[in-house]
């Protein structure tokens, strides 16, 4: 299923959920869902609520990906999924105007589904990037760097010394940033911002332009690089 689909699918739910009564014992469905910490490589401690035994445990995110069990303080874990809700208030935005969170989760997948049936130019990485790593058939030994789709990294490997293809680089970090990742950091998340949890992105290369993939908050999304 798409971003656009899943977000679509996750608005109509919790729509759902907000226009049924509940008990003051339930707590978010994604409480449940076990600890996940991505594809990708980075060290981010997290914490996720634990329903065996009913506790905020620490786990380490990769950085990508994941899903909404996850949380940046054991405060914030507990509140959540620990403690009993007693209600659920509407989020209202900066300029005043309330919305739901099931309203804002569709709007969000509208949005999201636009955005993929719309043609973007640049958005996928280069095609030569999902080319195997290829020696060719001279006998030189140059170490060399390539593109590894199963692993999204840039691995060593030995180029012969001719023929061979594009996905072979010379240094870790041409590899990267033609690849793996667009140049640039992310922007820090503003701290008057409230994040809602969904996931747009799963790389630089699904985000228009010179845009990133980055985490703010519990949200995965594209933005202008700082």
């Amino acid at each position: 299923m798409s971003s656009g689909g899943l977000l679509l699918l996750l608005g109509l739910l919790t729509l759902w959920a907000e226009l049924t009564p509940i008990s003051g014992q339930d707590r978010p469905k994604y409480c449940y869902l076990p600890p996940a910490p991505g594809r990708c490589k980075g060290y981010f401690p997290r914490f996720y609520y634990n329903p065996a035994s009913n506790q905020c445990l620490v786990f380490i995110y990769g950085g990508c990906q994941g899903n909404a069990n996850r949380f940046k303080t054991k405060d914030e874990c507990h509140r959540t999924c620990v403690a009993s809700p007693m209600s659920q208030q509407p989020e209202c935005g900066a300029d005043g105007f309330i919305m739901s969170s099931g309203g804002l989760l569709l709007l969000l997948g509208l949005l999201t589904l636009w955005a993929e049936l719309t043609p973007v130019s640049g958005q996928d990485r280069p095609k030569f990037c999902y080319l195997p790593a290829e020696t060719g058939p001279c006998k030189a030994k140059m170490p060399r760097f390539y593109y590894n789709l199963t692993s999204n990294q840039c691995e060593n490997f030995t180029y012969g010394g001719c023929q061979g293809n594009d996905n072979n680089f010379k240094t870790l970090d041409q590899c990267r940033y033609t690849c793996v990742e667009k140049r640039g950091v992310c922007p820090e998340k503003p701290s008057d911002i409230v994040t809602f949890c969904f996931t747009d992105c799963e790389n630089d290369w699904k985000c228009p332009k010179n845009q990133k993939c980055c985490e703010i908050g519990c949200m995965i999304t594209c933005r202008d690089p700082a």
